[in-house]
């Protein structure tokens, strides 16, 4: 779930619709879990997707909270106006609205203290019942790792399936929401879901990655901007008062005026942290490197230039530290964009972040499409 999303269901007091796409076949803007958070006023937070399809969502949504009755709607996200005009290459989602009760309130309050308290839940959620039961459509269960449950399923057999399943997401690894009906089975982009049976979605403990910025100088600044938009927690460590202050730093969840030893000492790093070192000199680099390299971070990035980069690096080497773990060093840091304004060196270092966290290739779209065997045809493209 969205971190804006969670902070407006901290704090909202009117009526409101809880929209979440739970299917999805064909290329869709956004995937299973995405969610989108309706107002009774109209206004909206987080996207399904844009455009037309969206804009029939909110109506419905909008519909669903003046009844005060939960519901599913399928959108074709191929059609983009009244006339249904059918736009080429777009797929079908479904998507779950649920007007928020006490009830599922009082449930999603206790999921969001416990991904603030860093616990990692796994969230369940009636998506499909028989036409019998359409009023426990959007019941939800809460469980931590350690086997806690907050809320139920109105199906013992459906529960019990449910909690297996979620342990594999603590067991794997896994990030993707999964669908799965009363038989244990798993539904896929290809099924046909069915409007009689029992289903549930699985999502997996929301993604409180931390960004670690170490050095409060010009680079920081405008990665700091560029990263508050992607749902990182964000941390600036800088031993300098005109440097390290929220004034300069508004975005920031946290920022750290302190020597960066010091600093670091005082966060939790691991596997959710990415952290780039961006000091003002060499023995800072250093002193931060040292400090950080130890610990399991998701990313270690260090701004540099390229011969900077590996003289650093070699000097590491003479000390000691192993080759294989000098690799997983990201120095110079950031994709090769011909980056040359701050702005942009920040939009390099943010989509190789990304890239990281994705577990993505980094490649152009285009450069994917053509890896794929394409059908025979005339048309020619040209790059």
């Amino acid at each position: 779930m969205d971190i804006k999303i969670m902070a407006a269901l901290r704090n909202v007091s009117k009526p409101a619709a809880l929209v979440s796409i739970t299917w999805v076949r064909g290329s869709t803007p956004c995937k299973p879990g995405s969610k989108m958070l309706v107002l009774a006023d109209g206004t909206t937070l987080g996207s399904i997707g844009g455009g037309y399809g969206e804009a029939k969502v909110v109506r419905y949504a909008l519909m669903a909270i003046s009844s005060r009755t939960s519901c599913k709607y399928k959108v074709n996200m191929g059609l983009n106006s009244e006339d249904e005009e059918q736009v080429m290459g777009c797929g079908i989602m479904e998507v779950l609205i649920e007007v928020i009760s006490e009830k599922s309130s009082k449930l999603l309050q206790a999921y969001i203290q416990n991904v603030e308290e860093g616990v990692k839940p796994v969230l369940i959620t009636v998506v499909n019942t028989p036409e019998h039961a359409l009023n426990t459509l959007g019941d939800k269960l809460m469980m931590t790792i350690d086997g806690k449950t907050e809320g139920a399923l109105p199906v013992p057999k459906l529960e019990l399936l449910a909690r297996f399943a979620a342990k594999n997401y603590w067991l794997g690894n896994k990030f993707k929401s999964i669908r799965i009906n009363l038989s244990g089975q798993v539904i896929n982009q290809a099924s046909d879901i069915s409007n009689f049976e029992w289903e549930v979605m699985i999502e997996p403990p929301p993604d409180r990655s931390e960004l670690i910025i170490l050095g409060g100088g010009h680079v920081a600044l405008a990665v700091a901007k560029l990263a508050t938009a992607l749902d990182f927690r964000l941390v600036v460590i800088d031993d300098r008062p005109d440097y390290a202050n929220k004034e300069r730093f508004s975005m920031v969840d946290n920022v750290i005026c302190a020597e960066f030893t010091k600093g670091l000492s005082s966060l939790n790093l691991g596997a959710d942290s990415y952290v780039i070192i961006a000091t003002r000199g060499h023995h800072f680099d250093k002193e931060c490197f040292r400090q950080v390299i130890s610990y399991p971070l998701a990313y270690l990035g260090i701004v540099a230039s390229p011969g900077r980069a590996q003289t650093f690096l070699h000097e590491c080497l003479d000390e000691g530290y192993p080759l294989e773990l000098l690799e997983k060093v990201h120095s110079p840091i950031g994709l090769d964009l011909g980056a040359e304004t701050l702005d942009e060196i920040a939009l390099s270092i943010m989509s190789e972040i990304m890239k990281v966290r994705r577990g993505s290739t980094g490649f152009s779209l285009s450069q994917k499409r053509k890896q794929v065997s394409p059908k025979k045809t005339n048309l020619e493209f040209s790059v």
